[in-house]
């Protein structure tokens, strides 16, 4: 028994943890079970700090206990009131419910456990891998979460992060909308450092910090930009605008989409919408607020009398007419009939297909019979799900091992992911991007992806990266944020490595870097380096950023210098002196 679960079971004696959900950046989920009814439930444990190693950078930048303690302390104020505004609103059925919540504090060291008890929902990401969506289903889903905002809306509440990961469904097919602010007041754990993906969501006047938007409507209006944005991604086959729907995608596509949304260029229709949930989603996803719907109730009201797509009905009858049983017979019999032929096709094909394989070839030696084609077998349904989505192959359909050989360019983003054992049929992968999945720790399967050139792994809890020495012909490499990185031991067989992004580690001792001499981009912020001078030997810098370090040879910090024309691209920590 984990020391989380003795927690819940201390806390709720009433209540035991089956199994572990998931884990991300801010928590551990776990499925529980009532004892005395069997009701489940699921129970987030949040622990701030996350572990021990933030406290120790905290010290090592000059701040005593008492201002740890005291920074920390008012980071479980924030949360304590973000889950007492989802308590507030508790009992809506499109709001994540949450019944009951106890934050508990160790006596001896600066550090809260928070536990919350909500209902047991399926998140969006994993339904639709498995469920894929019908138009009817992104409508309701729509109407859904426009319920949700305009509860929000009686209650003086802004979401500000509405997107799929925030959005779960029960098993009466609701869908809920949770996560009002607490991931966010949680980033302030990592004191800043942590590194933010891309907004894809986010209303342009947001990111944008364009001011005078602190009034209540503006930030509803935020709120419908989002929703719709999450509409027009399910209707435009899982991407967002701009995106090419034909191939896969490479950061340049992604980056430049992101722009021409926050610039304001007419998004185009998402490509699987009929006519008029097309106008619904881009009316709510408008780059000017004032031409959005006001409100979420007015954006509920027209997806609700949106005209029915000509696809789902039938025009050669009116929709109130029903098949008589006079007619309904020779239907039915007609249907029963082709069941039965097809019955008997079945039965003599397999009866074909059971012929001993001796007897085929003692008719015909020079004739072999193929062994029968198996779909492969996913591990994870996450890493299913973007598979097929880079395969372009629906989500109810089998995959072959073989195809997996057809990948080169994969994302998996911000979804927990924990195993990635089935990436290893991967071969040909070229650029790889596992970021912000807060329970990554082993990366072994990875070692045998050898045509890696790009490879994205910020915001994970990677220590060990010993799967990375044999990826020779790695370019570019993100694991920045990663915290427990030390060893830079394996990185010295990459040799052809151009850009490194290493900040926000634990990292010392850069020896093992020395050897890297096609190195052009170099960050190492925020980690615990006393000596640059391994570095010494990468005359091929162009960029290099060291601050948030405890450097102390400060003559092989002015040899560096003097190598970079531009001082801005050579950023350190002030000389003490």
């Amino acid at each position: 028994m984990s020391m989380h679960e003795k927690i819940i079971q201390d806390i709720w004696p009433s209540w035991i943890a089956e199994d572990c959900l998931g884990e991300g950046a801010y928590g551990v989920v776990y499925r529980a079970r009532r004892i005395d009814s069997g009701t489940l439930a699921a129970i987030k444990v949040i622990d701030i700090p996350s572990d021990s190693q933030q406290i120790a950078q905290l010290s090592a930048e000059g701040c005593t206990p008492e201002q740890i303690s005291t920074s920390l302390q008012a980071i479980v104020h924030d949360v304590t009131e973000e889950i007492r505004l989802m308590e507030s609103v508790k009992g809506n059925t499109n709001i994540v419910s949450i019944e009951d919540y106890v934050i508990r504090q160790t006596s001896d060291a600066p550090h809260w456990t928070i536990l919350i008890r909500m209902e047991l929902l399926t998140p969006l990401m994993e339904y639709v891998a498995l469920h894929p969506m019908t138009e009817a289903d992104i409508v309701k889903l729509g109407t859904d979460l426009c319920a949700a905002l305009d509860i929000c809306r009686k209650n003086n509440i802004v979401h500000r992060d509405v997107k799929p990961e925030n959005i779960f469904v029960n098993r009466m097919g609701d869908f809920k909308l949770g996560d009002f602010g607490v991931a966010r007041c949680l980033e302030k754990t990592t004191m800043g450092l942590s590194r933010k993906g891309t907004p894809n969501y986010m209303a342009p006047e947001l990111y944008n910090h364009i001011a005078g938007l602190t009034d209540a409507a503006s930030g509803q209006r935020m709120d419908i930009y989002s929703l719709g944005m999450v509409l027009y991604w399910l209707s435009n086959r899982m991407r967002l605008p701009f995106l090419p729907l034909d191939r896969l995608l490479t950061p340049q596509d992604r980056s430049d989409a992101f722009m021409r949304r926050i610039r304001g260029d007419a998004l185009p229709e998402p490509s699987e919408a009929s006519p008029a949930l097309a106008q619904v989603i881009l009316k709510a996803c408008s780059y000017a607020p004032e031409n959005r719907y006001p409100d979420a109730l007015a954006f509920k009201t027209a997806l609700t009398n949106m005209t029915v797509p000509a696809e789902a009905s039938d025009p050669s009858r009116k929709p109130t007419e029903k098949l008589s049983r006079t007619k309904l017979y020779p239907v039915l019999s007609l249907i029963a009939a082709l069941l039965i032929i097809g019955f008997i096709v079945f039965q003599a094909l397999q009866n074909r297909q059971q012929v001993p394989v001796t007897a085929s070839v003692s008719k015909n030696p020079a004739r072999t019979i193929a062994p029968k084609r198996q779909a492969f077998a996913f591990e994870d349904p996450t890493v299913e799900f973007f598979v097929k989505e880079a395969l372009h192959i629906p989500s109810g359909s089998a995959i072959y091992e073989d195809s997996l050989a057809r990948i080169y360019e994969l994302h998996i983003d911000g979804y927990g992911l924990e195993n990635i054992n089935d990436l290893a049929h991967c071969i040909n992968l070229t650029s790889l991007y596992l970021n912000n999945n807060g329970s990554l720790r082993d990366i072994s399967a990875l070692s045998g992806l050898t045509h890696l050139k790009e490879l994205y792994l910020y915001d994970d809890r990677i220590s060990d990266l010993s799967p990375l020495q044999s990826l020779i012909e790695l370019e570019t490499l993100h694991l920045d944020g990663n915290q427990n990185i030390s060893d830079l031991t394996p990185l010295a067989a990459l040799t052809h490595m151009k850009v490194l992004h290493l900040n926000d580690n634990m990292i010392v001792d850069l020896t093992p870097l020395s050897g890297l001499t096609e190195l052009e981009k170099l960050y190492l912020n925020g980690n615990q380096i006393t000596t640059v001078s391994p570095l010494l030997n990468l005359t091929k810098l162009k960029t290099l950023e060291i601050e948030r370090n405890h450097l102390e040879d400060w003559e092989n910090v002015e040899r560096l210098e003097q190598h970079f024309e531009d001082t801005d691209s050579f950023r350190h920590d002030p000389h003490p002196g």
